[in-house]
């Protein structure tokens, strides 16, 4: 089973299994049926995005998750009264306080990201009052033992992927939790001014535009995206609508069906997860008796003005250049190559060589999660202007040398305590040499990881004599 399928099966899972649960207290406790979405919302985000967490990360997810879901319930109260600038601005330091923790680590980051998730859903989504303060505090720790107990029955998550940023007079966390801050002060505003009660689509947006900021470039790809992704899942949900008159029953069929389609798409294209969100938002309205089409067009103002909010406030608000954050994770990838070419030249007597691979395997992955604008931008003016080719095409070698090394390491591997035989070790060699006299922020950066590149795809290539020779006895 590959990764993609492997990871979508195993988010449907947490899904199902948390809303199961949910759904037991529920019907025996008669609650809220609003509790429900809490379940489906956290198993679904908890499933997709903590399979990476260790034992310590666990625990604080068990004591975060209750405790964000409380004040979460404490903050909707405030809005919906006549305290609502109180609880928006409650809302909007709560969200950027998950972001600015990011500056004291891994542990930290895990434990905002945690928090965020019931601050959004039960504020801008589930329909939960002062009543269920503390129902809801349970089902987001039953649904997070349930999440954390799939995981342990699915085998080893992939390695953690420590999030870097560019140095500045700022830490990127600070910059990115004040544009979070002011973007969604300004969603709050204008959504109060411009669409009333309804201003929950411009904020929520607001939010999905700004998740995973690696760069205002970053935004702007995925914010029209995002944009594009929600417009068509909110207009096809309200179009699909007449065709599950037949009760509760097929509406809940249709949102588990969406969000089913959205965890299998997503690796695609992130419009597709968009479109599938907001789709499963129409529908659950839809099953509280709102009525999803007569707010189309309150629903897609919001959805353009938020991802607009967001996007301007990224370009022009302490902006984090892509560029900067390019150059960093390149240079984190070369540095990790050297390491790994050394390594290399050792053969199997090395035992840092797994270590060494790793480390490169996740460099390069970082360098792949802030590829597509890049590759789009390469798509558009690649013919016209070779500057927006630059950047895409560096991915694209280090790609290339992921998949020869990835052959290359396997090879050596195979044999503990050999070294690569002589033709092996001299194009390994000629590799580090070109990489050598490489400066990460030069002209020759292309140039020079395309021939280190080539070098390693010729080591790759199938051999007819034996990978490794053996050492002999007795020597250092």
């Amino acid at each position: 089973m590959n990764h993609r399928v492997k990871a979508a099966a195993v988010t449907l899972a947490a899904t199902t299994a948390s809303l199961g649960v949910a759904g037991a207290i529920v019907h025996v406790a008669r609650l809220n049926p609003g509790l429900l979405v809490v379940a489906a919302a956290l198993g679904l985000s908890m499933g997709r995005e903590r399979r990476d967490e260790d034992w310590p990360d666990r625990l604080t997810a068990l004591t975060v998750l209750p405790i964000a879901a409380a004040a979460a319930v404490v903050t909707h109260a405030l809005l919906a009264g006549p305290y609502a600038v109180l609880g928006a601005a409650l809302f909007v330091l709560a969200m950027s306080a998950t972001v600015y923790v990011r500056r004291w680590g891994g542990r930290a980051t895990a434990a905002g990201a945690q928090a965020s998730m019931p601050l959004l859903v039960v504020v801008l989504v589930a329909p939960v009052g002062m009543p269920d303060l503390g129902w809801t505090a349970l089902i987001a720790l039953v649904t997070c033992g349930v999440v954390l107990a799939i995981h342990l029955l699915t085998g080893p998550p992939p390695p953690r992927r420590a999030d870097g940023s560019p140095r500045g007079r700022l830490p990127a966390s600070t910059k990115m939790a004040i544009q979070l801050g002011v973007a969604l002060s300004l969603a709050f505003v204008c959504g109060r001014l411009v669409l009333g009660e309804h201003w929950q689509w411009m904020v929520l947006t607001t939010f999905l535009v700004f998740s995973g900021n690696r760069g205002r470039a970053d935004v702007v790809y995925k914010g029209i995206l995002r944009v594009a992704g929600a417009a068509v899942g909110t207009g096809g949900a309200t179009l699909l609508l007449p065709l599950l008159a037949g009760g509760p029953a097929a509406q809940l069929a249709a949102i588990c069906a969406v969000l089913v389609a959205g965890v299998w798409l997503r690796p695609f294209n992130y419009a597709y997860w968009a479109a599938s969100i907001t789709a499963a938002l129409a529908f659950t309205s839809a099953y509280f008796g709102q009525s999803v089409a007569s707010m189309l067009t309150v629903r897609l103002a919001g959805i353009l003005l938020g991802g607009a909010v967001a996007i301007a406030v990224s370009w022009y608000v302490l902006p984090v250049r892509s560029t900067a954050v390019a150059r960093l994770r390149v240079a984190e990838s070369v540095r990790a190559l050297a390491a790994l070419l050394q390594s290399l030249q050792e053969g199997g007597a090395d035992e840092r060589l797994p270590e060494h691979r790793a480390r490169f395997e996740q460099a390069v992955g970082r360098v792949a999660e802030i590829a597509p604008p890049f590759e789009a931008r390469r798509r558009l003016l690649g013919r016209w202007r070779a500057g927006a080719r630059r950047h895409a095409d560096v991915f694209d070698t280090l790609r290339d040398s992921a998949r020869s090394l990835r052959r290359i390491t396997e090879h050596v591997e195979a044999s503990p305590g050999a070294r690569p035989e002589p033709g092996m070790a001299a194009l390994i060699g000629q590799a580090r040499k070109e990489l050598g006299a490489l400066r990460t922020d030069g002209a020759d950066l292309h140039a020079t990881l395309r021939r280190t590149s080539e070098h390693l795809a010729e080591t790759a290539a199938p051999r007819s004599q034996p990978p490794c020779t053996t050492r002999p006895s007795g020597s250092p």
